[in-house]
């Protein structure tokens, strides 16, 4: 049987109860015969060490109470742990004359607990040292795991989370940004979503998935949800995107951003019925500039165009170079041509007042191609509108340079 049993026959008064009966299984665990046990007390056969190991539970029989406690066993060749039930023996009267003791061998079941164990402490270590979010969440969004990160980001506490509703440990604001997804996970579909979260270090950008918790017979348990921070790498993102739309030498809108900001205007426009102007503008003799005072110097005089343009124009209208000697300027929100006659000749004189680059002065001008646009949903398109700001630029270079000419559509 899994139980080995023996029995120990005594008075209740008698501290030192000898064995009366041990079964063959029993004497070979710790290769003793059984005429070893049989007329002996516990600590005559295993010492007075291991008896007082056992005294208290044997009391506990003695005086009439079953008795089951685990026993870690010192006995090299035996079972190393063991569980002990401890039966009190009765005679006619109901008096506890002895007890019976059963044994079962659970060494195998602890080492098989331990290594579970031993596996969930290690997979805690690393779950609790990963800069990531991990949690188990139920079926009923209750939490069933949550990893130290938790605490380090939002200074929850993990004990007390156990059990409670993801809602409530989280927050109602962040909870709201990933109810949809968390439903969807809990039909058993993986979801995979970007969301920021505001935590003691600041506001930091997850990359989140929702893994379903699927068991054998194909239904959602719960799910498990992983966030890693990618804020370091959103930024990078940010940063080239910037450097994708911006002209590195002026710091100025490049086409990129021109080309989007127009469409934009064009369609506010449109929209508002409200009139806007585009200015097409290069350099006066400007490769003339390049080959005789040298790129560095073509360079000086490029920047301080787009200087001059973006302290002539407002906030709310934009300056670009579309590349070379090229520039362009949005208008919007004006009423008249006049207005955009009025812009037009404020950019060329600033443009041609005298230039001071590294002690060389230099007197610069600008050509400018103007169209002004009356918000009519026939004004054409973006690419339209340039082409006909070009045609204009040429036919005020044309005109001896220095000036503008002006397209009404």
């Amino acid at each position: 049987c899994m139980w080995t049993p023996y029995a120990i026959r005594c008075c209740t008064s008698d501290l030192r109860p000898p064995y009366t009966l041990v079964n063959a299984h029993y004497c070979s665990w710790f290769s003793r015969s059984e005429a070893d046990f049989v007329g002996k007390t516990v600590s005559e056969v295993f010492g007075v060490s291991i008896f007082e190991g056992v005294r208290t539970a044997m009391d506990k029989a003695f005086s009439g109470e079953s008795v089951t406690f685990e026993l870690l066993n010192p006995i090299p060749g035996a079972p190393k742990h063991m569980l002990v039930h401890y039966i009190p023996e009765r005679d006619l009267e109901g008096n506890v004359v002895g007890l019976y003791g059963l044994v079962l061998d659970r060494t195998e079941q602890h080492t098989a607990n331990q290594r579970v164990a031993d596996s969930e402490r290690q997979l805690r270590a690393v779950a609790d040292n990963l800069p990531v979010l991990i949690t188990h969440v139920d079926a009923r969004e209750k939490i069933k795991f949550m990893n130290a990160t938790f605490h380090e980001w939002l200074g929850v506490d993990i004990q007390a989370a156990i059990g409670r509703q993801i809602g409530d440990v989280i927050g109602p604001v962040n909870y709201s940004q990933r109810k949809e997804q968390i439903r969807l996970a809990l039909t058993g579909e993986r979801v995979d979503f970007e969301v920021s979260l505001q935590t003691s270090g600041g506001l930091r950008d997850l990359q989140t998935a929702y893994i379903p918790d699927v068991g054998a017979d194909g239904s959602v348990h719960g799910l498990f949800t992983i966030s890693t921070e990618v804020t370091a790498m959103k930024k990078v993102e940010k940063q080239l995107t910037a450097l994708a739309r911006v002209d590195v030498l002026t710091g100025l809108p490049n086409r990129r951003q021109f080309e989007e900001r127009l469409e934009e205007a064009l369609s506010r426009s449109r929209r508002t019925t409200r009139p806007m102007a585009l200015f097409f503008l290069d350099v006066d003799h400007f490769k003339s500039i390049n080959d005789l005072r040298g790129h560095a110097t073509g360079d000086a005089v490029l920047s301080e165009v787009a200087k001059r343009l973006q302290s002539s124009i407002r906030k709310t209208d934009l300056a670009a170079r579309l590349g070379g000697d090229e520039f362009v300027v949005i208008l919007e929100g004006i009423k008249t041509v006049e207005e955009a006659t009025a812009v037009a000749q404020k950019l060329i004189d600033a443009i041609r007042l005298p230039m001071t680059l590294s002690e060389l002065a230099l007197n610069v001008t600008t050509s400018m191609g103007v169209v002004f646009c009356n918000g009519a949903a026939d004004d054409g398109t973006a690419q339209e509108l340039l082409d006909r700001a070009d045609r204009a630029l040429y036919l005020a270079k044309s005109k001896g340079k220095n000036t503008f000419s002006l397209e009404a559509v």
